[in-house]
């Protein structure tokens, strides 16, 4: 599958993801995503994407919402694996949405 299909998929199950959560967007924005975390190489590049874009939704909704990082990182999930039927676990959204965690 094409990378920048993957990326539009994760964008859109973003937002699909929020909404389910009853945020509203009634209007549009461009919005650009850059990163310098490679991307298919096994470090978590689509978590991150799918993590900030949720965060930024919370926050650009009709009605902003204050989410905390566990939330923000359960609906990265929902997001990843759930709506866009990616295969993997919990971890990688949320240790980036929560950070300051350490591979043991």
């Amino acid at each position: 599958m094409d990378k920048n299909m993957n990326r539009q998929n994760f964008i859109k199950s973003g937002i699909i993801i929020c909404q389910n959560e009853v945020l509203k967007f009634s209007s549009g924005f461009v919005c650009e995503i850059t990163s310098q975390i490679p991307i298919q190489a096994g470090t978590s590049s689509s978590s991150a994407i799918v993590v900030s874009w949720i965060h930024f939704l919370s926050q650009v909704a009709d009605e902003p919402v204050k989410w905390n990082q566990q939330k923000i990182g359960k609906l990265a999930y929902k997001a990843e694996v759930e709506e866009f039927n990616e295969p993997c676990g919990m971890m990688d959204q949320y240790s980036t949405a929560m950070g300051h965690l350490i591979y043991l």
